[in-house]
């Protein structure tokens, strides 16, 4: 797992797609946490996640991004 801030995060999600909101993240985010592909972290107040690494990070994170554009 690879630590990560949410703003990361959003940067790897906006290189598959165009513009994203809060909830989008965060729905994006959720996903991979129950895929056991990313855990929350809590580094003082700011908040962070764990990522696992490799190609299954990557396509869970196009598939839900490809899952978030379908709904808007």
């Amino acid at each position: 797992m690879e630590g990560q801030r949410v703003s990361e995060i959003e940067d790897r999600v906006l290189k598959s797609g165009g513009p994203m909101n809060h909830d989008t993240l965060n729905t994006i985010l959720k996903k991979l946490v129950s895929q056991d592909l990313a855990h929350v972290e809590y580094q003082g107040k700011v908040l962070s996640y764990r990522l696992a690494v490799g190609p299954a990070v990557e396509a869970a994170l196009d598939e839900a991004w490809a899952e978030v554009q379908g709904k808007l």
